[in-house]
């Protein structure tokens, strides 16, 4: 609805390959970051690696989510695609 203020791996990680390599860098630093982030929510007992690759899955999750909700032919559909991925 606002991709102004939206996720800025969502808006453009389809384009990375062809925005050159400061711009790959930056979103890939970025999904690290995020990731590190979501990782340290997660279960402490795990192994670090273990909390890392499934950070990885879950941001990798969201940024798909938000990429498909966009796609949708409507507000609706694009809600309904978010809802269910909350849920």
């Amino acid at each position: 609805e606002h991709v102004e203020r939206g996720c800025v791996l969502a808006a453009l990680a389809n384009d990375a390959p062809r925005l050159g390599g400061a711009v790959r860098e930056a979103l890939a630093d970025g999904f690290e970051a995020l990731s590190r982030l979501v990782a340290e929510q997660l279960d402490a007992r795990l192994k670090e690696a273990e909390r890392l690759g499934r950070a990885r899955g879950i941001v990798a999750c969201m940024v798909g989510t938000l990429a498909m909700a966009r796609l949708a032919p409507d507000r609706e559909d694009g809600n309904a695609i978010l809802g269910r991925v909350r849920a």
